[in-house]
C-alpha cells in the first residue's frame, strides 16, 4: 500500500472516531441530566401505513414498536433470512393484534431488490403516510455491488433514494396540505466530517471504509435538503427530514469496539436511539416541517458543507442519472434528473 494511501485512510479513521467520541461524551452526560426518561407520548394514528427499512432489529425495530403502539400498520424491509422475517412478523402481530405488520425481503445493495419491494408494496397497498429510511451498514470491507456501486453508498444512500422515488407518488396522494406524509432519513453526526468530493463517493482512487461511511451519511443529509426543495417548488403533500439517532449500542457499533461489553455503559440503547426518528415521524410539532436535520428531538444545523447549494445540486444530478435505468420516463422525479 502506498504511504500516501495509508495516511489518508488513517486520517479518515481518526476523523470518524473523534466525532464519535465527542458525541459519546455529550450523549453520556446528557442522558444522565434528562429529567424525563422514556419515549414521548404521541396521538393515535390508527389505520395509517408506514414503511421502515432495517426495521427487524436495533433502532429500526424500536421505531417499528413505537409506530405500532400508535396504531400504524407497518411494512418492514429486511435483509434477514426468511425464517427470521417470519418469526419477527408473528411476534409483532401477536404483540399488536390491532395493527397489521409484515416483514418483506429488501436488499438495499441491489437496485433490482429495491424496485421489486416497491412494486410489491404498490400492488398490495393503496396508501403510505410514512417512510423511514433507517437501514444501513457501517465500516464494512470494500465491496462493489451487482450494480457497480461501493456498498456503503449503495445501501445507505442510493437504494434509499430509489425506494423514495418509487413510493413518492403514493406518499403525495396519501398526504394533504394539513397532514403531510413524512419521510425520515436516518443519517449520522459523522456527516460533519464529510467533504465535497462528489466524484470520489465511489472511492476508486483508494478505499477507506471510514470515508465510505462518512460520505454516505453526508449524502443522505444533502439529499434531504434537495428533495424538500423539490417538494416546495412542486407543492407536494410530503415533507422530508434527516436525523441523527445518537451513538447507539447496536450490532453495528459493537462490530467496531475493542471491548463490546463497554457498549451498554457508554452508548445509547436502541430504544433511546429511536426517539428522534419517532419524534420526527409522529410529533404534531413536526407537521409540515421539512428540510431539517435533527438531533435529540431538536432541529440543529447540519455541517456547512451539507448546506452548499452547488454541492447539493451536483449530488442530486449524479443520483438521478445513476438511477435513470430504474425509472420510467413518467416517474415522479425523472424530469429533474436531466
Amino acid at each position: 500500500m502506498p504511504a500516501e494511501h495509508f495516511l489518508k485512510r488513517a486520517w479518515w479513521a481518526a476523523l470518524a472516531y473523534s466525532v464519535a467520541f465527542k458525541y459519546v461524551v455529550l450523549e453520556f452526560f446528557g442522558k444522565r441530566l434528562k429529567k424525563n426518561g422514556g419515549v414521548k407520548a404521541y396521538p393515535k394514528q390508527n389505520g395509517k401505513e408506514a414503511v421502515v427499512t432495517g426495521g427487524s432489529r436495533g433502532i429500526g425495530l424500536e421505531i417499528v414498536n413505537n409506530l405500532l403502539q400508535c396504531g400504524y400498520n407497518v411494512i418492514i424491509g429486511s435483509s434477514s433470512s426468511k425464517e427470521n422475517r417470519n418469526n419477527l412478523e408473528q411476534s409483532l402481530q401477536k404483540k399488536y393484534p390491532g395493527c397489521t405488520v409484515e416483514v418483506w425481503h429488501l436488499n438495499l445493495a441491489s437496485l433490482k431488490s429495491v424496485k421489486n419491494f416497491a412494486e410489491l408494496y404498490l400492488s398490495r397497498k393503496e396508501a403510505i403516510h410514512l417512510l423511514i429510511n433507517n437501514a444501513g451498514i457501517m465500516f464494512v470491507p470494500q465491496e462493489i455491488t451487482e450494480d457497480g456501486y461501493e456498498k456503503h453508498f449503495a445501501v445507505n444512500y442510493l437504494g434509499h433514494c430509489l425506494l423514495t422515488q418509487l413510493l413518492l407518488p403514493t406518499l403525495d396522494k396519501s398526504g394533504s396540505k394539513i397532514c403531510k406524509s413524512r419521510i425520515i432519513n436516518c443519517s449520522s453526526c459523522i456527516h460533519y466530517v464529510g467533504n465535497t468530493d462528489i466524484n470520489n463517493f465511489q472511492h476508486w482512487q483508494y478505499y477507506s471504509k471510514y470515508k465510505a461511511y462518512i460520505q454516505s451519511k453526508l449524502a443522505q443529509v444533502m439529499f434531504t435538503y434537495s428533495l424538500q426543495d423539490y417538494f416546495n417548488k412542486k407543492h407536494t403533500n410530503v415533507c422530508v427530514n434527516s436525523v441523527h439517532p445518537g451513538v447507539v449500542n447496536t450490532e453495528l457499533m459493537n462490530s467496531v469496539l475493542l471491548i463490546p461489553s463497554l457498549g451498554p455503559l457508554l452508548f445509547k440503547s436502541a430504544k433511546e436511539g429511536a426517539e428522534t426518528a419517532t419524534y420526527t415521524a409522529l410529533s404534531a410539532e413536526m407537521e409540515g416541517v421539512g428540510g431539517k436535520y435533527l438531533e435529540e428531538c431538536k432541529i440543529v444545523n447540519s455541517s456547512k458543507i451539507s448546506q452548499i447549494d452547488s454541492v447539493q445540486k451536483e449530488l442530486w444530478k449524479y443520483t438521478w442519472n445513476a438511477l435513470r435505468a430504474w425509472m420510467a420516463e413518467n416517474d415522479f422525479l425523472f424530469s429533474v434528473s436531466t
